[in-house]
């Protein structure tokens, strides 16, 4: 080839052949090129390896020479952008090399350097590196990541797996690990247990690197519901470390208290307060604060009291919590003055729930302190100091349960207040005042009902029927239970009826009866007993024919079954009815003996039975049918007897009114006409004796010697019935011509002289 060259040279013109030397020669330096190109690549990856290499060495001696370890891995970082399998192992080494850097450096610089470790460190990940260094990088980015606040699933990623055989320091490792599990959404409490176990069981001398980790593990314990084992870690801890040491004897002081050893918290408190200034690592407030109280619980209750004026003069959330406290001592000693002005102490500066904040004594004991001192109160008699605990309790509780403590307080007030109506019915207006106000404050429907109802019933007792009707109308806008409305419109037509609005009330009456429930019955009775008023005596009976039916069949009421049997009974009673009046007077007495219409009930039950003994009489012109009469009369005779046993019984015990006592004279009375119609004359008589003497100087008197004279006369013995004319006649002698005034002609003055004449003609 080159004879074939050198042979086409030299058939060139000689003007042409300079050109061929120069063209040998690039001919020549192409080849070069070609020849070396392999050995140049070669010779720039040693250099990049070599500056690897190197930088690892600056990293690794010791000490460790960071600036020039640095400074390799960026030579190298940027030549090895031409050679990508090497970019991972130049970012870990820059990123490892920062590492040592941040832990050297002041926590002012060491953040930003932290961060340019993990972009290092993470761009290392993402790339392929010796497997000698997977390890170690995992552990590194794990730091890295530690300190910058990565996501402590991220941190525990890098660490859990390279800790044991990647760290230098494994007792810092375990401490950052233990960090992270603490850390995650969800605290791992026993992972973060066992790590700080494997921590502490490191070979360690030194005290003052182990009692962190100690005061740390006696915290997880803590959190972990252990207290007994926390109180044993943090119980190894000295005083070679002064600040651990303090927070470590507070924290058991704290959960000696929590467990109720009292004696071990109260050494605790006491060795704090020897202590000075930082080193008691709580506020000399909160110290004595917790110290009364474990005094108070070993019964030491003056050292408590001492200790908690000491606290009270200090200031800050001990001095509230003490001051409480003192108020509550004052209440047991029945200091009612103290104890008002202590608890108004204590919240002095509070407006409002929000308002209160104290770590130990906490609202919902303040709120149980200030509703206790309400019942106290109440129960020392002295309600006016309830009512304003009750106002104080605003400062502390949820608007709505604040007023519905001030209309508690109102209510056991006003029961009181008998003797005072006029105060009585102010203080029932203050009562549902403060119910109708947290009806305006609940949250839910059911609660307003709930207050709404009771507002309408205070000022039902404090007799304003328009305020308590535009209750019950907003109850009805809010109550959704069935029975519940059926009540509320009730209690409507009940306020209507008594304001004469009789059809809006019967309106009512109609519509609680759509509604289920013992209301129901109630309120047909209601329009029965108008009807009955009214005159309407069929629609009555018809209502409460019904009602009775309805009531047995579905669901017994006590209530509206015994208004509706009453008033049936009446009703019949007023149609002259008297046998059936008596079936349902005779029911209505077995089935409700504590009604308080007994009383006449038992009169009008007695009534009906002397008018059916009468009406046979009658009918049969007192010759036939006298076995009826023989029936009935011993009936009435046997009620009349129950009722003056009952009364006299009453007037023993001082408990029978005036009405009582002319009930109980005309039973006397009825017993004896029993008596005589049945011809027992000679009970009669001895009765007829008594009253006579009773009412010497009354017109009935004349009456008791009329009836004596005739007993007198059908047991033949007219020498006692002449006996009994002349008390008559005596008797009418020295009454006044006033007691006859109104009296019908047979009553009259000249009506008993003529009697007494036609008497003494008699055989």
């Amino acid at each position: 080839m080159a004879s074939e060259l050198a042979e086409h040279v030299q058939k060139w013109p000689p003007s042409k052949q300079w050109q061929v030397p120069m063209f040998l020669a690039g001919l020549a330096a192409l080849l070069l090129v070609w020849w070396v190109r392999p050995l140049w690549h070669v010779t720039e990856v040693e250099k990049l390896d070599h500056q690897l290499a190197a930088a690892r060495k600056a990293l690794h001696q010791s000490p460790a020479d960071l600036k020039e370890a640095l400074e390799l891995g960026q030579a190298a970082l940027d030549r090895a952008q031409r050679f990508p399998d090497r970019l991972g192992e130049a970012h870990f080494l820059i990123g490892s090399a920062y590492c040592r850097l941040a832990e050297q450096s002041p926590q002012a610089e060491a953040d930003s350097i932290w961060q340019q470790a993990r972009s290092h460190l993470e761009e290392a990940a993402k790339q392929t590196i010796r497997t000698v260094d997977d390890s170690r990088l995992m552990y590194d980015l794990g730091k890295a990541r530690f300190h910058t606040g990565a996501p402590p699933q991220q941190v525990i990623g890098c660490l859990a797996p390279t800790v044991d055989h990647a760290a230098e320091d494994r007792s810092e490792a375990y401490r950052m690990l233990t960090e992270a599990y603490l850390h995650l959404p969800q605290p791992n409490l026993q992972a973060a247990l066992e790590t700080n176990k494997k921590q502490l069981d490191l070979p360690q001398i030194d005290e003052k690197l182990l009692a962190p980790a100690r005061l740390l593990r006696g915290k997880l314990f803590l959190q972990s519901h252990q207290p007994g084992e926390a109180r044993k870690v943090l119980a190894r801890i000295d005083k070679t470390t002064p600040g651990i040491y303090a927070e470590a004897r507070l924290l058991r002081a704290q959960s000696c208290q929590q467990d109720k050893l009292y004696e071990e918290a109260a050494r605790l408190w006491e060795e704090m307060l020897s202590d000075s200034g930082q080193a008691r690592q709580a506020p000399l407030d909160r110290i004595h604060y917790s110290l009364g109280e474990c005094y108070q619980q070993l019964n030491r209750a003056g050292e408590a009291v001492a200790t908690w004026e000491k606290a009270a003069g200090e200031g800050g959330e001990g001095a509230q919590a003490a001051t409480f406290r003192l108020a509550e001592s004052k209440l047991a000693k029945q200091d009612a003055a103290g104890a008002e002005a202590a608890f108004e102490k204590a919240l002095v500066g509070e407006k409002s729930l929000g308002d209160y904040h104290n770590t130990l004594l906490d609202v919902t004991e303040a709120q149980r302190l200030i509703q206790q001192a309400c019942k106290t109160y109440r129960v020392l008699g002295d309600y006016q100091r309830s009512l304003r605990m009750a106002d104080l309790y605003r400062k502390l509780a949820p608007a709505e349960a604040a007023q519905g403590l001030i209309g508690e307080a109102a209510d056991e007030w006003a029961k009181h207040l008998d003797h005072e109506p006029v105060r009585k019915i102010k203080v029932l207006r203050e009562a549902a005042a403060a119910y109708e106000k947290a009806a305006g404050l609940a949250r839910t429907t059911t609660d307003q009902a709930k207050w709404l109802w009771l507002s309408a019933d205070r000022y039902r007792q404090a007799h304003d029927p328009h305020q308590e009707l535009a209750m019950l109308q907003a109850f009805l806008r809010v109550e959704a239970a069935p029975e519940r409305r059926g009540e509320g419109w009730l209690a409507i037509g009940k306020i209507r009826l008594a304001l004469n609005r009789q059809e809006e009330a019967r309106a009512a009456f109609l519509k609680c009866i759509e509604y289920p429930g013992p209301a129901a019955y109630l309120a047909r009775y209601q329009l029965a007993k108008m009807h009955f008023d009214e005159g309407k005596y069929d629609e009555a009976e018809a209502e409460l024919k019904q009602n009775l039916e309805l009531i047995m069949r579905d669901k017994p009421d006590p209530e509206a079954h015994e208004k509706s049997l009453f008033l049936l009974a009446d009703l019949y009673y007023t149609r002259g009815s008297f046998r059936l009046a008596a079936l349902r007077y005779q029911e209505a007495l077995d089935q409700y003996p504590s009604n308080p219409a007994t009383i006449t009930v038992r009169w009008r039950l007695a009534e009906c039975y002397r008018k059916l003994a009468q009406h046979e009489f009658d009918r049969q012109g007192g010759l036939q049918n006298i076995n009826m009469f023989r029936v009935w009369m011993p009936m009435a005779k046997a009620n009349y007897e129950k009722l003056v046993d009952d009364l006299t019984g009453l007037k023993a015990r001082g408990l029978l009114k005036l009405d009582g006592e002319k009930i109980l004279h005309q039973a006397e009375f009825m017993v004896a006409e029993c008596a005589f119609d049945l011809e027992q004359f000679a009970e009669a008589a001895r009765l007829f004796d008594i009253l006579a003497d009773h009412d010497r100087y009354r017109v009935a008197g004349l009456t008791a010697l009329k009836q004596l004279t005739r007993c007198y006369l059908a047991l033949h013995e007219p020498e006692k019935a002449q006996e009994a004319l002349r008390r008559l006649q005596a008797t009418l002698e020295v009454l006044d011509e006033n007691l006859f005034a109104g009296q019908p002609d047979e009553m009259s003055r000249k009506g008993w002289l003529r009697w007494l004449e036609w008497a003494k003609k008699q055989p």
